[in-house]
């Protein structure tokens, strides 16, 4: 039951061998896929180039589904003979000849012809077999670098909150400054306010005061004049009267 592998690519990348030993077996090979799926599903959760969701299903000629592209499988012509009968002993032990199945990006072609005819696909350049170790890698990297940006980002949401809290304090504090500044404005200018009443109020009580004393100096002023005008009648009276007085006399003493 050998099974020749071709796959359409160069055989060496990179100084890497793509499959030292291709023969394999049919149920090696089913086995080896399923292995290969197994451990691609198990070493990643994210969609990477070999990754399947869905095993592969391979039937017998009577029962053929097959996959629309990939690689090409080739029972070795040296193990068997050009015979009809050997012909249908291979297909009733369930070989199939020329199947084509999914493989991902590799190719595998039943013949040497079509793998000339038909252009070589771009392929990873590192093995099946490899390929675990590659993702688990990858994914590990994938985890690091989405925990060092989430962490990033946890640190820039912090170093923000706490430039918000400190502006906010400035802000209360510089508004707090700004209040008490406004009161300390009011109280001055009340202060200034009731001096200032309290000067035009003692201004208007000392005018007030001037006006009243000037009053009060000329009306002892008038009284004085008035005192003096009548002292001075007075006096004139009083001398008329004597001089009638010393010509009466000087009158009587004449008619004497």
């Amino acid at each position: 039951e050998a099974v020749k592998l071709e796959i359409r690519c160069p055989q060496i990348v990179n100084g890497i061998g793509l499959e030292p030993d291709p023969d394999w077996s049919f149920k090696s090979l089913l086995l080896e896929l399923d292995s290969l799926e197994k451990k691609l599903n198990l070493s990643s959760s994210v969609s990477l180039p070999f990754a399947k969701t869905k095993s592969r299903e391979i039937y017998g000629e009577k029962g053929t589904k097959r996959s629309s592209n990939a690689f090409v499988m080739r029972v070795s012509d040296e193990e068997f003979d050009d015979s009809e009968g050997e012909n249908e002993k291979v297909r009733d032990r369930g070989l199939v000849k020329a199947a084509r199945f999914n493989c991902d990006e590799f190719y595998f072609s039943s013949s040497d012809d079509d793998s000339d005819d038909q252009p070589c696909l771009d392929v990873q350049t590192y093995l099946m077999n490899e390929v675990g170790l590659v993702e688990s890698a990858l994914y590990e990297l994938t985890h690091e670098h989405q925990l060092g940006v989430k962490e990033e980002i946890r640190n820039t949401i912090s170093a923000l909150e706490t430039d918000l809290m400190n502006e906010s304090e400035k802000s209360s504090s510089a508004h707090t400054k700004v209040e008490k500044y406004r009161e300390a404005r009011r109280e001055v200018e009340r202060k200034f306010d009731v001096q200032y009443q309290r000067r035009v109020a003692e201004g208007l009580d000392n005018h007030l005061t001037a006006v009243q004393r000037d009053h009060e100096l000329k009306s002892q002023i008038e009284e004085r004049k008035i005192r003096s005008d009548a002292a001075h009648e007075e006096a004139k009276r009083r001398e008329k009267a004597l001089q009638e007085e010393r010509l009466r006399q000087e009158k009587a003493k004449a008619e004497a």
